[in-house]
């Protein structure tokens, strides 16, 4: 069912929040607790289970420290026309964008430690459209009843009536908002006044086409057979085991631990897991999510999870973490990748989706990079030009060499 389909505001009329005028005849209705439009949300949400009612509890009960989300239903007096995701978190710049140089150069030194010395003034509250846990765009979900005029048009309006009305009512201080993940073909459409656009890391994908993991062995190159028979050898050591809500809880604080290995060695993070999100996940999403640790003899030293989306049919690598120490010697990211790829063949699904980082190596076990833009503004017109004038100088540049292990290529 999609929005807007015989959704009246009868539907809506026993719902707790807070509703503000946005023009005319629309306004928008905020919730802070998805359990009081659960009724509502999965019935109007069409981007699959990373944007349904029970990967949302799961994420408000084990929330980031400093992250809140919101949800949001854009109505006329007729009916619901759009739902928003918002998110707004304690925003310190310098603590998430680590900026540095290799360079020996003295004004490449000078440059960089000019735009510490900028960003470190950043401290307020940003506001995110969107999800930002997770690679995609999961923050606007509209009818199709709005041209993609009207749907820029109240996205504006709705965004910036929401900032003033959490900064006037809430005691929030939103000076800065991102808009998050615009895919290449709606490059054309999304042009928003006053917001600058840049790029990240591609978002990394496989497309499944063989029946068995056999089946994708045969379809590589030999060196990469050779690659793949290599780390196995060098993995024999580690063991697989499906973890269930028990194992859990027993290995939380060790999971904790090597995804934060990881975390700490990205160039921009907006925030650190909580120790509790793993088991949430599994208590809301049940078998749609697989958690496998990794263990060398009785010690975890990795784990990966998988969510099965059966709306599309794909399966996303969620997080991740692995101890770095022995990372080398037992080939256990490379391995790791091998059996995510295994298990989504065995899984039938269409595609295999592995967020971003890392693309060099994804793309040597057959992932494709998707470019995804974003949009960000700050509230201050000043700042805001500044914002425009050296976004693109901050933003980390990761590059990649793209590889080809099919036969095909």
């Amino acid at each position: 069912m999609k929005i807007g389909d015989n959704l009246s505001l009868d539907y809506l009329k026993d719902i707790k929040g807070d509703t503000i005028p946005i023009e005319g005849d629309f306004s928008l209705l905020i919730c802070d607790d998805i359990e009081n439009i659960s009724g509502i949300w999965d019935y109007v949400n069409t981007k699959g289970i990373l944007n349904s009612y029970q990967y949302l509890k799961a994420l408000e009960q084990a929330n980031p420290e400093g992250l809140k989300s919101y949800y949001c239903l854009l109505t006329d007096r007729k009916e619901a026309l759009g739902m928003f995701l918002f998110q707004i978190k304690d925003f310190n710049l310098r603590k998430s964008l680590n900026v540095h140089t290799h360079s020996n150069h003295v004004f490449d030194k000078l440059w960089a430690s000019v735009k510490n010395g900028f960003i470190s003034n950043i401290n307020h509250h940003l506001l995110i459209v969107g999800n930002v846990l997770i690679t995609g765009q999961f923050g606007i979900n509209y009818c199709n009843k709005l041209n993609i005029d009207q749907k820029l048009k109240y996205l504006n309006l709705s965004v910036d009536a929401f900032a003033e009305f959490m900064n006037k009512n809430k005691g929030f201080r939103i000076k800065s908002i991102l808009l998050k993940d615009f895919e290449k073909e709606e490059d054309s459409n999304v042009q928003i006044p006053k917001y600058s656009k840049f790029t990240v890391d591609p978002s990394m994908h496989i497309d499944i086409r063989w029946d068995s993991f056999d089946d994708y062995l045969a379809d590589i190159k030999s060196k990469y057979r050779v690659r793949y028979k290599r780390a196995v050898k060098k993995g024999s050591a580690l063991n697989v085991k499906s973890f269930n809500l028990e194992d859990l809880q027993q290995y939380k604080n060790r999971m904790h631990e090597l995804y934060k290995q990881i975390s700490q060695n990205v160039s921009f993070n907006l925030f650190d897991l909580h120790a509790e999100y793993f088991i949430e996940l599994k208590k809301n999403l049940g078998e749609d999510i697989s958690i496998k640790g990794i263990f060398i003899d009785d010690t975890l030293v990795a784990y990966y999870s998988l969510i099965y989306d059966d709306d599309h049919k794909e399966m996303d690598a969620h997080f991740l973490g692995y101890e770095l120490s022995s990372n080398h010697d037992n080939q256990t990211y490379l391995n790791i990748l091998y059996w995510i790829l295994q298990d989504s063949i065995d899984k039938k699904v269409k595609k295999v989706n592995l967020s971003r980082t890392a693309m060099e190596i994804k793309s040597s076990v057959g992932a494709e990079g998707e470019t995804l833009f974003l949009l960000a503004k700050h509230r201050n017109g000043f700042i805001n030009w500044l914002v425009g004038k050296f976004l693109n100088s901050y933003v980390p540049d990761n590059s990649w060499l793209p590889r080809s292990p099919f036969k095909s290529n």
